[in-house]
Order: structure tokens, then C-alpha cells, then sequence
């Protein structure tokens, strides 16, 4: 897979429908907790404005009001959600909720099991990232629409655990494999939620070196984080998969925890089909190239590989080069009784060459995970350039 096609395994962010039907009010018996699509629960709040956290959250009341409607109460003091009484409103004074001592009664909208709580003209925005909350009007952006959508949790041990690691994924993004939740500025965070390791490496586009580019394992429900200024490619794989494929690449956010809750699998194994290797390849390697693409191995057919001509100093080797941002370990094949099978680690950038007696199967991969490494047809005299994998 290229690093920068990411395809089904990209969490894209969600996507909701505007509008929706109002919700029965009398289904939230005792405290809810009340959280948006980044994983940031709304907590207590004062007169100077909403506190958005998440480890020690707080829970809700929704107290059945007229019309369907609910007075939304803090458990922890008795106020209630409501609206700082402004005689003049304007688009760049929008209303901040605080909270009071008499109800203010909102309406709740259900979208598919998202919900959204309305005054009748707006809804309440519980940002992005830490700072306080608004009253938005409906509006049509998706970034916008994921401040008003909203996760409305019954208080229990369990949903408390997993709204303190931002593992909402099971209510907010069920079908993906993959989402986001407010991070460390500065970081990129990788979190485990299957139940097996997973081996991730992020890029680095800032360093020409390695930079920190290796695979690290994160272990199940465990997190790993990698320091970077901007964002970049997150190549994960299962460790523990030998009989599938199961090497995905994710965009990784500076400042957000990229979850981890499924990977695709592939449990038929892939190659390309003998008959497509041009007979002029058909040489000794053949056999070894034949016998990886049934054993797990993906394979790369030489016409979707790129090779550049060597210089004469270089005629009787076969190079390969290391155009991405990761770390990679190469193998080149010696048929040749005696011959070297050594791994070697690449950094970004780096070129090596291998001196061979003929062309050979090349084994290139992120990390020793089963499943991600990928068979490539060597040339003598040419350079391989890894641009994907």
C-alpha cells in the first residue's frame, strides 16, 4: 500500500446528516455522561465558562421537561446548564453556556445514535480541543457539525474507563478502523485496542536521517507515542498474523491519539501470477519469487516497480534505495550456495547495493511483522527504488 493513499484504513472524519428526530427524552434514567466526537466530556462549569476534560469526569442529569424537552444538571452541585442572558447577540458574540440556578430546557435530537442538544435556534458546540463552550446555529461544514454532534453515555464503571482513553469508538465510529481523540500537543499517539500487538512506525518529513523512524510495538489496550511538528504517515501491522496480510498505513495528527480498534485482514494470500513474469526474468530467482507468493508473501510485479540504471562502477550489483520516510529491512537473496541472506536496516534516503551473480528476490519491509513484508524483483545493474509498500 502507498504511504500516501490510505484508502478504507483512512478514519476519515464523521460525516453526519443534518436534522435528525427529536430523541425520547425519558430514556436517560440517572447521570449521563455528555462528550463530542473528539472524546472531550463536558465537566463542570461555572460563570466563567465550560471545562472540557477527561480523566475525574463528571456525570449529568437529563431531568424530563415539557414537550419532550430536559433540564440538563450538573451532579456534582445542582445548576443547570444554561445561557449567559445577553440583550444583544451578534455573530462575533456568541452565547457561552455557564450555568444557573433555574432550568433551561433543551431539545435532544438523535442522527443514528449521535445526538445534539438545541434551543430552539442553536445547538450546543462542545469544541475541537480545550477551550470553552458555544452556542453555534445549524450549520452545514463537517468540522462544525462534529462540534454539535454529541455522545450522550449512561455512568457506568465501564463508560467511564473508556471515555478517561478517549475509546469511544464503539458508539461514535463503530464500522471504521480507525479514529481520532484530543492528544499532547507536539505528539502523535497510537493506542491498542485489539488483542494482539500491533508494530507502528511514523515518518518523520522533517529529519533527513532516520529521526526516530523505527517500529515500536504497542501493546494491546497500551499506548505509544512518537514527537513530530507536523503530521505524518503511520504504517501499522499485526505482529502475530502469519496466515494474513495485514499492513495498513494511517495519517497521523500531530496533538490527536490515532486509535486503533480493527485492521483489515486479507486471508487469501496475494502474489502476482506466474505467467506475468516476463520469460526474460524466468531465470534462477524465479523458483524463489514463485515459491513467495504462496507462502503469505505479496509480491510486486517488476513493471509496477521503478529501477534506474546503475553506473559502470556498479554493473554487477543490484541497488536498492529507500525513498520513503520510514525506516525499512531488506533482504537481497544469494542462490548461490554460500551466499549472503542478511537483513539490513535503511534509513530514509539511504541507497545500498549488493553484489549478485544474477537478478534475485528482494524482501523489503517496515518492520518484522507477519504479513508486511513485500517480494521485489532485483536487476543486476539497477537500483530499486522503494517508493511503496
Amino acid at each position: 500500500m502507498s504511504t500516501t493513499q490510505h484508502n478504507n484504513a483512512q478514519p476519515t472524519d464523521a460525516v453526519l446528516p443534518l436534522g435528525g428526530q427529536p430523541a425520547d427524552a425519558s430514556q436517560f434514567h440517572g447521570p449521563h455522561f455528555i462528550c463530542n466526537m473528539e472524546g472531550l466530556v463536558l465537566d463542570l462549569l461555572d460563570e466563567q465558562g465550560t471545562h472540557l476534560k477527561r480523566n475525574n469526569v463528571l456525570p449529568w442529569l437529563l431531568q424530563p421537561g415539557p414537550q419532550g424537552t430536559v433540564a440538563v444538571t450538573s451532579l456534582d452541585d445542582g445548576m443547570y446548564l444554561a445561557l449567559h442572558d445577553r440583550k444583544c447577540r451578534t455573530q462575533a458574540t456568541r452565547d457561552e453556556p455557564t450555568v444557573k440556578k433555574t432550568p433551561l430546557y433543551w431539545q435532544i435530537v438523535s442522527t443514528q445514535g449521535i445526538y445534539s442538544l438545541d434551543t430552539g435556534e442553536d445547538k450546543l458546540a462542545l469544541p475541537l480541543s480545550p477551550a470553552a463552550c458555544e452556542l453555534w446555529p445549524v450549520v452545514s461544514t463537517m468540522e462544525k457539525r462534529k462540534s454539535v454532534s454529541l455522545l450522550i453515555l449512561e455512568n457506568t464503571p465501564e463508560v467511564r474507563a473508556a471515555l478517561q482513553i478517549g475509546n469511544i469508538g464503539r458508539w461514535a465510529y463503530p464500522a471504521r478502523f480507525a479514529y481520532y481523540t484530543i492528544g499532547e500537543a507536539g505528539q502523535i499517539q497510537i493506542y491498542n485496542h485489539l488483542d494482539s500487538v500491533i508494530y507502528a512506525a511514523v515518518s518523520n518529513s522533517q529529519s533527513s536521517g532516520s529521526g526516530g523512524c523505527n517500529q515500536r510495538p504497542v501493546k494491546p489496550n497500551d499506548m505509544q507515542y512518537w514527537r513530530r511538528s507536523s503530521d505524518e504517515n503511520v504504517h501499522v501491522s499485526l505482529g502475530d498474523c502469519i496466515e494474513a496480510q495485514t499492513a495498513e498505513v494511517f495519517q497521523g495528527r500531530v496533538g490527536k491519539v490515532l486509535h486503533i480498534q480493527s485492521l483489515r485482514t486479507r486471508t487469501e494470500w496475494e502474489g502476482a501470477i506466474a505467467t506475468q513474469i516476463p520469460r526474460a526474468m524466468q531465470d534462477c530467482s524465479f523458483a524463489i519469487y514463485l515459491n513467495h507468493l504462496y507462502t503469505g508473501m505479496k509480491s510486486v510485479l517488476p513493471t509496477d516497480a521503478r529501477y534506474t540504471v546503475h553506473q559502470v562502477a556498479k554493473a554487477q550489483d543490484i541497488g536498492v534505495k529507500n525513498n520513503l520516510k520510514f525506516n525499512i529491512y531488506v533482504i537481497v537473496f544469494s542462490s548461490v550456495e554460500g551466499g549472503a541472506n542478511s537483513q539490513y536496516t535503511m534509513s530514509p534516503g539511504k541507497t545500498k547495493f549488493w553484489r549478485r551473480q544474477g537478478p534475485e528476490i528482494v524482501l523489503v519491509s517496515v518492520g518484522g511483522a507477519p504479513g508486511a513484508p513485500r517480494a521485489f524483483f532485483g536487476r543486476i545493474g539497477f537500483t530499486l527504488h522503494v517508493d511503496r509498500l
